[in-house]
């Protein structure tokens, strides 16, 4: 190859690789250029009656989620994968299926159930004869046990593939050399667990600080919400700008301080063959039993069931044709974008091995998926707005499906490179070889040895990203053009009204795409 030809490539593969990360890029360049002229009008009211206090429950919310998810989740893996139990088998799957609720979903569901009318309030007045003695939930602490029912699988999904490569093993040398069950546990596994028991509270943790429609449902005023707020009811974007990159330092912060706890700590290698589980027996195997059950019904089977008959119950015919129609455009959209950006990334990084360039844009475009929607919501609009003014476009960029597509892909860009990269690194260039010594060219050796190995992550990628774009809140909510309502949206417009069982039935729609990749991961 040609010296300038090589020259070509890595020009070509660069500007590939900053288009495809411009999404992430324009949003965070614009956040942080909205600090040059900073809202002197608004910054006292926000400092002396919404900062604190939103600051300090925002730190308060990601503690106690923490706390939470580490206990339920990291518990729940420990028991179902080194213990035995009845319907542990049923239960290790079931333990899954949480993670297709969204967090607003579980929320406004158990608002519904614990207010003066629901469910719950009802069997209580008619065993007691009073409602006043069950708790509220429209506070922070409801906010944490809610938001620990919903992301307590990250914990648990990371922990429990660390506990099943060695963790079985471990237990067994340990007990060998004489120790107690629960001193070799404490002594051999848990550290051994500790990089998966940290990755996983980190990004349950990064999920509360970028939470929205759960803490706007229970009425827990967050920096998030202080975002929106900014924007929408004080009329201020620059205002809001400046307040939601404190959001994003705060994530920046639990991101590195994610990465430093890790340090130095290795992760357990695969296990020959798996250790037998500890049998458990009487009082407790039926604890473990019921302490798994128990997660199950308040996290799966109470939601459903009471979505299942608020939808029944729901009065007249609630349209969904149209937000169904605009989910899928949306969604499928962002999917298709973010596929093709990703798979841009990947092959521009490919093209330039050892290109630190190559390697910092790719990592810039992924930053998005920790950086919540409101965040990008913000930063996206001032872009926009400013392409808008610069083209002489007359809004037409900013009061477009533009801005909703650009902010799913800055959110879900990861989603678009860590598949194809997985699968990449399974293409050995032996297999390529082998193919070429038999006369196939270039497009056939794609098509008959590249194509099989990477269909099916271009497929997951697209699932994934296709789902979580559809249940995605915030970034939609603030983004999309006047009237143009998603399933999220509509159930966030319900829900904002108490509205139960009008929310429920597009509420059981998104529950139901949810199940799709999280039966995508127990195959896994």
């Amino acid at each position: 190859m040609r010296p300038t030809t090589g020259w070509r490539r890595s020009i070509a593969a660069l500007l590939v690789a900053a288009v495809a990360a411009a999404p992430a890029l324009l949003a965070l360049a614009a956040l942080v250029l909205a600090w040059r002229a900073p809202d002197l009008a608004l910054w006292p009211h926000l400092l002396e009656h919404v900062l604190p206090s939103a600051f300090v429950r925002t730190l308060a919310l990601g503690v106690g989620v923490a706390a939470g998810t580490l206990v339920v989740g990291g518990g729940l893996a420990v028991l179902t994968t080194l213990c035995e139990f009845p319907l542990r088998r049923v239960l290790a799957v079931a333990l899954v299926l949480p993670l297709a609720i969204p967090t607003y979903v579980l929320a406004f569901v158990y608002v519904g159930v614990f207010d003066y009318g629901g469910t719950i309030a009802l069997v209580f007045r008619a065993l007691t004869g009073e409602a006043s003695a069950l708790p509220s939930l429209r506070n922070l602490p409801g906010a944490i046990v809610v938001l620990t029912l919903a992301l307590y699988p990250y914990v648990y999904l990371i922990a429990r593939a660390a506990l099943a490569r060695q963790g079985g093993t471990l237990l067994e040398a340990a007990r060998s050399q004489g120790l107690a069950p629960r001193a070799a546990f404490v002594r051999a596994v848990l550290p051994a667990i500790r990089p998966a028991l940290v990755a996983g509270t980190s990004l349950a943790v990064m999920e509360a600080l970028a939470d929205f429609g759960a803490v706007a449902v229970l009425g827990v005023d967050t920096l998030s919400t202080a975002v929106y707020k900014t924007w929408y009811a004080l009329g201020s974007l620059p205002g809001a700008a400046q307040l939601a990159t404190l959001l994003l330092a705060l994530v920046a912060v639990a991101v590195v301080a994610e990465r430093g706890a890790r340090r130095g700590a290795g992760y357990a290698a695969r296990a020959l063959k798996p250790a037998p589980r500890l049998s458990l027996a009487g009082t407790r195997a039926a604890a473990a039993t019921a302490a798994c059950a128990l997660v199950v019904a308040a996290a799966l089977l109470l939601p459903v069931a009471q979505l299942a008959w608020w939808g029944t119950r729901a009065q007249g015919v609630i349209a969904l044709a149209a937000p169904i129609a605009s989910t899928a455009l949306v969604a499928g959209g962002a999917a298709v974008l973010v596929l093709a950006t990703g798979a841009a990334l990947v092959a521009a990084v490919r093209m330039m091995p050892g290109s630190r360039v190559a390697a910092a844009l790719r990592e810039l475009a992924g930053l998005g998926y920790a950086v919540p929607g409101t965040v990008l919501a913000v930063g996206v609009m001032l872009a926009l707005i400013r392409v808008d003014a610069a083209l002489a476009l007359g809004g037409a960029l900013a009061s477009g499906l533009a801005g909703v597509w650009i902010a799913l892909v800055a959110r879900l860009q990861r989603m678009g490179t860590a598949p194809l990269d997985a699968a990449l690194t399974q293409i050995k260039p032996s297999f390529r070889e082998s193919a070429r010594t038999q006369g196939l060219g270039r497009l056939a050796v794609a098509r008959r040895v590249d194509w099989p190995l990477l269909k099916p992550a271009l497929l997951a990628s697209l699932l994934l990203v296709f789902v979580e774009a559809a249940k995605e809140l915030p970034a939609t909510l603030m983004l999309r053009p006047l009237g143009y309502d998603t399933l999220a949206v509509k159930i966030y417009n319900a829900t904002s009204e108490g509205l139960w069982m009008e929310a429920a039935l597009p509420a059981l729609l998104l529950v139901a795409l949810g199940l799709v990749p999280s039966a995508w991961l127990l195959r896994r």
